[in-house]
């Protein structure tokens, strides 16, 4: 599959898992939780950065089970919630999962990525803000608007992606 093809059907699945019931209620409560805050429009975008990056560990598909490893893609499609009960994926599940709960509160997300001859080497999600900003969701130093290749490596040597 080409780049451009990988990257738009993660875009097509992302917005299908927008429409899950389980992912609207999770957004929901978020939406809930950042309407405390005095921008709740940025406390959203903040808490869904937060559930990616953090909630579900980052391990690539070659580790975890040996090839890649895509619901809906190259194995059926489960409960978008599955990558936060399981715990652990890799960059397209959290750009995924992102870019699924913005468009469930009807922010206009996309997932992007990185291509390095004709592989697509990295993923990330990004939100429309009057220009496309980033959200690196494999970095825990990651914070949004932070350019992916510009987030500084990880202490344990973890440079998720090469």
């Amino acid at each position: 599959m080409r780049p451009s093809e990988k990257l738009e059907r993660l875009n097509r699945l992302a917005s299908s898992d927008a429409r899950h019931p389980a992912l609207r209620a999770l957004a929901d409560d978020l939406w809930r939780a950042a309407t405390a805050a005095g921008d709740p429009h940025r406390a959203y975008l903040q808490l869904i950065h937060t559930v990616a990056r953090d909630w579900v560990r980052y391990e690539t598909d070659t580790q975890r089970v040996g090839h890649e490893d895509i619901a809906g893609m190259t194995r059926q499609p489960e409960n978008p919630l599955t990558v936060l009960w399981r715990g652990w994926d890799d960059c397209d599940a959290k750009a995924r999962l992102f870019v699924a709960l913005a468009r469930a509160r009807g922010i206009v997300a996309r997932v992007e990525g990185e291509v390095v001859g004709d592989e697509l080497t990295h993923v990330w999600p990004e939100y429309w803000d009057g220009r496309w900003m980033p959200a690196e969701t494999t970095l825990a130093r990651a914070r949004l608007g932070d350019v992916p290749r510009q987030v500084p490596k990880e202490r344990n040597g973890q440079w998720l992606y090469s």
